[in-house]
């Protein structure tokens, strides 16, 4: 049996991962971003989420990340779905047969489902996805992330794809903020 729809907001996208974590499904999940033309795939096993990928540009450095052992399951699993959810819109679903091989095994997805909701709505000012330009040749960093983030701009990587990274959010995005402020970032 094949389900398709779409979701009008991520309270229903997570009204279908509590079900299916309660009634212990086993199910693959394609979720498609209609106007971005991302895609988002999950799978469940007796309701446990074991695989997770998104196909989606401002993932690339975190899942290169994750697979190369610099961050940690849980918080590559919560910034895949930050990434998913923060501009929410024309979604749509499908269950598919295709499966993927198993990557982990986290039977408490719909609790880490709550907290990246959370975490997307604290985030009221995201920046838009734009070009970064570095102003100046000399500066003072006062932070790991600030360091990473430019190291990443200056390599050529988008600036979500830089937020996104190493799966620290709200660390990277102040980071943004700071080098906004001083005026490093233009």
């Amino acid at each position: 049996m094949v389900l398709k729809g779409k979701f009008s907001s991520y309270q229903e996208f997570f009204d279908l991962i509590k079900l299916v974590t309660q009634m212990k499904m086993s199910i693959n999940l394609c979720l498609t971003h209609e106007r971005k033309g991302k895609r988002l795939f999950l799978s469940f096993k007796e309701g446990s989420l074991v695989a997770l990928e998104c196909d989606c540009k401002e993932a690339v450095l975190l899942d290169f990340n994750f697979k190369n052992g610099k961050i940690p399951v849980e918080r590559f699993i919560k910034t895949t779905i930050f990434i998913f959810l923060v501009d929410f819109e024309d979604i749509s679903f499908e269950t598919v047969s295709k499966e993927k091989d198993e990557m982990f095994k986290v039977s408490d997805f719909e609790t880490m489902f709550l907290d990246v909701i959370r975490e997307v709505d604290e985030i009221s000012d995201f920046p838009e996805e734009t070009e970064c330009s570095i102003k100046s040749s000399e500066f003072i960093l006062s932070s790991v992330e600030e360091v990473q983030l430019l190291g990443y701009l200056l390599s050529g990587y988008s600036l979500y794809q830089s937020i996104f990274s190493m799966g620290r959010v709200k660390k990277f995005l102040d980071a943004y903020k700071n080098l906004k402020k001083k005026e490093l970032l233009f």
